[in-house]
């Protein structure tokens, strides 16, 4: 879920927290399945300094996690599998008042449960560095079909071989071999010229 609203009016000035280069002020990962990639996110002018990432056990404390990193405007990426309903609701609300993006990542079987996130999206990688997205739900007319994106890391880029960022043409089909017409006069065997090595 991705939440960017614009902030509700506030009666005192909230303190802003120092940009990165990439505009990113902090990024809180919330148990993410697979250790981060720091070169990669450095990269991506995410310095180290910026990461924060929480390993919480219960799923209680994973919701707290993500519900303070909220209420501190902070970025968060959070995998959260047995987020119910009332839950994500809740972090919804949180989410409001703040100018930070919010991104929740459930398994795929949680898009048939309502939810009150306004964007929800089914990601899945594609062939040649693309990823695949499918809009569940969004602000606006519903969206049939699947979206490829191209997702190939700059750093990545030039590594690539040109047959890897492009798609193969298609083969073209060999002609078929001309037939062998018969010869009018069959030589001797022994008329054969001689090679000699």
């Amino acid at each position: 879920w991705a939440d960017q609203a614009t902030p509700a009016t506030a009666t005192r000035a909230r303190p802003r927290q120092a940009a990165s280069p990439s505009g990113l002020r902090t990024l809180l990962l919330v148990n993410p399945p697979h250790t981060p990639h720091l070169p990669g996110l450095q990269a991506l002018d995410l310095p180290p300094s910026a990461l924060i990432w929480v390993s919480a056990a219960q799923a209680a404390q994973q919701l707290w996690a993500v519900e303070q990193a909220i209420k501190s405007r902070v970025a968060v990426l959070a995998w959260l599998p047995e987020a119910r309903p009332d839950q994500i609701r809740r972090l919804q609300v949180s989410a409001l008042g703040s100018d930070a993006p919010i991104f929740l990542v459930r398994p795929e079987r949680a898009q048939h449960q309502s939810s009150a996130a306004p964007l929800r999206l089914v990601a899945r990688p594609g062939e040649d560095w693309a990823l695949d997205l499918h809009l569940l739900k969004r602000r606006g007319p519903a969206h049939e079909g699947w979206l490829t994106l191209p997702a190939v890391p700059a750093a990545v880029q030039p590594l690539l071989t040109a047959a890897r960022r492009k798609p193969l043409p298609a083969p073209t089909p060999m002609p078929a071999p001309a037939p062998a017409t018969p010869p009018t006069e069959r030589p001797h065997a022994l008329a054969r010229p001689v090679l000699h090595a």
